[in-house]
């Protein structure tokens, strides 16, 4: 039964074609509360546009409000001193790899950090990493942040398959330097194995690919359906980042029942537990090893 209706606004940034995540989650959390959904006008690459999608939160706000993650600026523009303000922050990628010398870094901390973190009620990070990174970062009252973990959308369930031997379908998530897809295409160079690809590739990626006469598909834009039918067709799920606020294929491919190979890093490491083969995302003979072990290794797959 819907526990809020109206009184609770959950708004999320300008929709783009490749980053769904933070929509899909929130997405299937609403169904539980009901509330109103206002999705910004505009992406957030210009002051006028910043502008604007703060005016839409203006004429919108609501008693509850929730700045679902990305465009957390917008939260300044609940000016209502009773209606209570909620922030989601999924990491502080940016903040954590610029120097601090650069005005970005600053403009980024004070419009999407330092000031709908002092507007807000209520944080929560994603993982326990950010919330230690973020408070690193961020003068904040610790009291106001909390922690709650992403979850796997009830329409990924267990899938068992037959785990392939002679070629091994391996599948890499989401793009951007973070992902290593660079050191996973130079780890399977010379392996029998085929690579599925969800995200944009570059012409840098598609040649390296070719030279190294590796077998793969790409897709993009895919709906959550036909992201869960590419997790079933996998062997094995390659998810060593360099960084991440959490990792959710790694539970995803989890639920359904996929090898997973990921970082030994926080916070990909907690997040997987015991449940997948760790390794240094760094280190290409790592990654290289972690496929042959489990391809050629029943006992370690199981």
């Amino acid at each position: 039964m819907p526990i809020f209706g109206n009184q609770l606004l959950f708004i999320s940034r300008k929709s783009l074609p490749y980053f769904r995540s933070i929509e899909q989650l929130f997405g299937t959390i609403n169904v539980y509360f009901d509330g109103k959904w206002l999705e910004l006008t505009y992406p957030s690459n210009s002051i006028i546009n910043i502008l604007r999608n703060c005016y839409q939160v203006y004429i919108n706000q609501a008693k509850i409000n929730h700045l679902t993650g990305d465009a957390n600026y917008a939260l300044v523009a609940v000016t209502n001193s009773k209606a209570l303000k909620v922030l989601t922050i999924h990491d502080c990628y940016i903040l954590a790899n610029t120097p601090q010398t650069n005005i970005k870094f600053w403009l980024h901390k004070w419009f999407w950090y330092d000031l709908p973190i002092y507007r807000a009620n209520f944080i929560t990070t994603i993982s326990e990493k950010t919330k230690t990174e973020l408070l690193s970062l961020i003068k904040c009252d610790e009291k106001k942040v909390h922690v709650v973990p992403n979850f796997v959308n009830p329409m990924f369930i267990y899938s068992p398959k037959d785990f392939n031997v002679q070629c091994p379908i391996i599948l890499q998530m989401g793009h951007g330097l973070n992902k290593n897809r660079k050191n996973l295409i130079a780890a399977i160079r010379e392996l029998n194995c085929q690579l599925i690809i969800i995200g944009i590739i570059t012409d840098e990626e598609i040649e390296e690919l070719d030279n190294a006469h590796i077998k793969y598909t790409v897709f993009s834009k895919l709906s959550l359906l036909e992201v869960f039918d590419k997790y079933k067709e996998s062997d094995i799920v390659f998810f060593a980042s360099t960084y991440e606020g959490f990792g959710l294929p790694i539970i995803e491919a989890q639920t359904i029942g996929r090898l997973v190979i990921t970082s030994n890093i926080e916070p990909m490491n907690t997040i997987a537990g015991k449940g997948a083969y760790l390794v240094d995302p760094l280190s290409i003979s790592d990654i290289r090893e972690a496929i042959i072990n489990l391809t050629q290794n029943s006992d370690l797959r199981q």
